[in-house]
């Protein structure tokens, strides 16, 4: 398989950026090219590669030859690996010990400005339970602006819905205190009548983002901008252990598991299943009511003595406490009473 010539990418790692590769094979695997990083705080820079590709696998090396004014560069190496979509995954260095990932994909251009693209790409990442206050949705939506020169749009639900451009809502009064839901929307025309597209939504079942484009790297690459950026919103819930995928419920539900087998009769096992169960609920409906999956201030957030996470693995611990106390009663391993 052949290389393309015209590459469009990302940059992650200690720079962040977009990036241009151009490329030339020649014979015995060599290639050539000029490569060219706008990197997001430092501007373009712009470097001579040379390097070899198998077919595969494409190694090359840089060399700066236009930097900004006042930044110093090294030379760089890289390595990536073609995949079946002809597009390149790898990782970057450099001798200043910068490092990193990377991601291209081939330009092949196109014969008219109205051509529709074959493919739309469309990249998701979810968050945990999050919290918000109207600051912190203004930060985001300025973060969302800077990618697009249309205005970004925010919906507000709450006992009524309200959308208005960002620079509306900054002197917007709602006058609900909380929201149920929060959109933050970008949206820019690409090539033919394709729009690219960044959404940020908070609400009470799902938190997310999508970067949507006909080009691939840059939704892959815009989503996972946004995650890191917006992570520091996130909060740790009892009931909800996003990086191992299991909480309380799932725990009460392996305990059930454990023990059913060690009750004597059938009455005993199905009160155990419906008490853990009854309990397992209790402890959901108090992290979507009172903790909420997305805690949205529109207003003045209160200041609480206790941290949400604190107070959810408090009333979770509780809960495990009373399960096992259950499990003990029902079990006949604990009796109550004198004598």
């Amino acid at each position: 398989m052949s290389l393309a010539k015209n590459w469009t990418g990302k940059i992650f790692g200690t720079n962040n950026g977009s990036i241009h590769l151009l490329l030339e094979e020649h014979l015995n695997n060599e290639v050539t090219g000029r490569l060219s990083i706008n990197d997001d705080q430092h501007g373009v820079s712009v470097y001579e590669v040379r390097g070899s590709f198998d077919g595969k696998n494409v190694l090359f090396t840089g060399t700066p030859v236009n930097l900004p004014a006042g930044i110093e560069a090294s030379p760089l190496e890289a390595k990536g690996v073609l995949d079946p979509r002809g597009n390149v995954d790898g990782s970057w260095s450099t001798e200043l010990g910068t490092s990193g990932i990377f991601w291209l994909v081939p330009h092949k251009g196109s014969s008219t400005d109205e051509e529709v693209p074959e493919q739309l790409f469309t990249a998701r990442k979810d968050w945990g339970p999050i919290e918000v206050t109207r600051a912190d949705i203004l930060e985001i939506a300025e973060l969302v602006q800077r990618d697009f020169s249309n205005p970004v749009v925010i919906t507000v639900t709450g006992e009524s819905e309200v959308s208005c451009y960002l620079e509306r809502f900054k002197s917007l009064e709602i006058a609900d205190n909380r929201a149920k839901i929060v959109k933050i929307r970008g949206a820019d025309p690409e090539r033919g009548e394709i729009n690219r597209v960044v959404q940020v939504e908070f609400g009470p079942s799902m938190n997310f983002v999508i970067a949507q484009s006909s080009n691939e790297a840059w939704a892959r690459g815009k989503k996972d901008i946004i995650y890191q950026q917006l992570k520091k919103y996130e909060r740790s819930y009892a009931t909800y252990l996003k990086r191992f995928g299991l909480g309380t419920n799932q725990l009460i539900f392996l305990a059930t598991l454990v023990v059913l087998p060690a009750l004597e009769n059938w009455w005993q096992r199905i009160s155990l299943v419906i008490v853990m169960g009854v309990l397992a609920q209790a402890l959901v409906a108090f992290d979507q009511h009172i903790m909420r999956f997305a805690s949205i201030w529109i207003s003045d957030k209160p200041r609480f003595t206790f941290g949400r996470s604190l107070l959810s693995w408090g009333v979770n611990i509780l809960g495990a406490i009373i399960a096992g106390l259950i499990v003990a009663v029902i079990g006949g391993w604990l009796k109550f009473g004198c004598g």
